[in-house]
């Protein structure tokens, strides 16, 4: 196919092609009044208009720079190309013009009524000043049935409709029946108008056009452990919700508790989706829900330490960060998706967001403003979190078996080491209780006490073969830690006393023996998350 020529280089390319191959530009205006010229309308041209031609003049046509397209069912010249020769018969043979248009009519007498439809809009604009929008929205109201028809027929007329209408001439295509056609054509087949169109009116009267070609059609609704898939048709066995559309349903979902953000999608015939749900919510021990926040379509991150919170909520390809300080709520925009997300329980608001490659500290001011420093890192962390020495509040970055404590705000400046004998795997730190507790890949869990005497130190406790830490927390204002194993077993300590040591809950045996912190219950299965811990554990 050859590149398509510019508006106004038309004249130029046809005398162009007249210089070195009359005869195919001879053949090319007997096509001018036609739509498309099918294998037979081409052959019949040529006998008729170059009788002394041979077969390979329509070779040489189909290869020529004047044809926009040609395959084995039609040939279609540029629009410029074909208006301009319209222009040279008008003026110079309008003889050979009348000859062209009674070929065109007897040629295509057997065509579809939109192929006929179209020709005669060629023609009269061709002949006469440029027709009324009466006589225009007359000759197109046998394709406005057919777009407002259900079924292949109505999308193939309007498949046609989108490629030949721009071909019209100006004010043919630039007039409103043809406007409104094209919207409901497209919407038809669930696509966007060109823009061109959408910039000729406003956002209401768009809408109130798209709304003439749609229908009720059937959406399913089935529920998920992931949130909900969406299917069109219904699938077997899921909820069937009626939502008005054409070849494309434009939903506007959200969640319904408050403060859920809307969520657009678009459905197509034939096609299911699955919609993820977050959820993020703040429950009693006793199941009485205190607050929650769902979100659909995207990825739900939150934290919570103390009365502090923070949710980063990524959908639609933007990420909020929304942080909860215990008296108001700050959104802060993300450059990306967060991989991990911390907040510090006590002392200044802090909240600390690791993406791909950066480090995001977030603190807030006395103002109510937020303020998010980026931080480049050299080793991405696998767990983070907020701490306390007896000295000055740090941030505890986890990587392989080390968690490293930096200064918040120069992470890159390192100011302590804990170490370990296998991976860190989860972590759990506290500024008001100055502990950092660290599970490990071989079973073990050791508790660090920062801001505790020099004789504190460290305290570790091993789980049996096999019982890796699923999940691991503790209590900012007792200093209890928490932790479930792979079993089943919810272990603990107890509070710390004002010395900053802890014995083990339960009559469980001392952490200096290496045994186990004692067992507070056993869940059905692996323990997969422990809230806040109360303050009598």
């Amino acid at each position: 196919m050859t590149a398509a020529p510019e508006h106004g280089r038309a004249f130029r390319l046809i005398a162009e092609e007249r210089r070195h191959r009359p005869a195919v530009v001879r053949l090319a205006r007997s096509l001018c009044l036609a739509a498309q010229a099918e294998p037979y309308f081409l052959r019949s041209a040529r006998l008729r208009f170059a009788p002394d031609s041979s077969a390979g003049l329509e070779a040489r046509l189909y290869f020529s720079p004047l044809v926009e397209a040609a395959d084995s069912r039609a040939l279609v010249l540029y629009p410029e190309v074909s208006a301009e020769l319209r222009r040279e018969l008008y003026h110079q043979d309008p003889d050979l013009l009348g000859s062209v248009r009674d070929f065109t009519l007897t040629a295509h007498r057997c065509a579809p009524p939109l192929v006929r439809g179209f020709e005669e809009l060629l023609w009269s604009a061709t002949i006469g000043p440029p027709p009324a929008e009466a006589e225009v929205e007359r000759t197109l109201t046998p394709l406005f049935r057919q777009v407002l028809a259900e079924g292949v027929a109505a999308a193939e007329a309007s498949r046609w409709i989108l490629r030949f209408l721009p071909r019209l001439p100006e004010a043919v295509r630039e007039s409103l029946p043809a406007w409104r056609l094209q919207v409901m054509a497209a919407e038809r087949l669930g696509m966007e108008p060109p823009r061109g169109l959408l910039t000729r009116a406003d956002a209401d009267e768009v809408r109130t056009v798209r709304a003439l070609v749609h229908t009720e059609v059937d959406i399913g609704v089935r529920a998920s452990a992931d949130g909900l898939v969406l299917s069109r048709p219904p699938e077997r066995g899921a909820l069937v919700c009626g939502a008005s559309g054409a070849g494309r349903v434009q939903l506007r979902l959200r969640a319904a508790l408050p403060g859920a953000q809307w969520h657009e999608l678009d459905l197509y015939d034939g096609e299911h989706t699955a919609l993820s749900i977050g959820v993020a919510a703040e429950a009693r021990a006793d199941g009485t829900l205190l607050a929650a926040q769902a979100e659909l379509g995207g990825t739900l991150l939150c934290a919570r330490a103390g009365h502090r919170a923070a949710a980063a909520t990524t959908a639609d390809g933007r990420t909020v960060l929304r942080i909860d300080d215990g008296e108001s709520v700050l959104a802060v925009d993300l450059p990306e998706q967060p991989r991990l997300l911390a907040v510090a329980d006590a002392g200044p608001a802090a909240t600390a967001v690791v993406t791909g490659k950066e480090l995001h500290v977030v603190t807030t001011a006395v103002d109510g403003t937020a303020d998010a420093v980026p931080h480049s890192l050299s080793v991405r962390p696998t767990a983070v979190g907020w701490s306390r020495t007896r000295e000055r509040g740090v941030l505890c970055l986890a990587t392989a078996n080390d968690v490293l404590l930096v200064d918040d705000a120069d992470p890159g400046r390192t100011l302590g080491t804990l170490s370990h004998p296998a991976p860190v795997v989860r972590l759990w730190s506290s500024v008001r209780a100055g502990l950092v507790a660290v599970a490990d890949a071989h079973g073990g869990v050791t508790v660090h006490d920062l801001a505790g005497s020099p004789a504190a130190g460290l305290e570790r406790w091993q789980q049996g073969p096999g019982a890796g830490v699923t999940t691991l927390c503790g209590d900012p204002w007792s200093g209890a830690v928490v932790w479930g194993s792979a079993d089943g077993r919810v272990y603990g300590t107890r509070a710390r006393t004002s010395g900053g040591s802890a014995g083990a809950a339960g009559g469980g045996a001392d952490p200096a023996s290496g045994g186990s912190g004692g067992v507070e219950g056993i869940a059905p299965g692996a323990s997969a998350g422990v809230g806040d811990v109360p303050a009598d554990v």
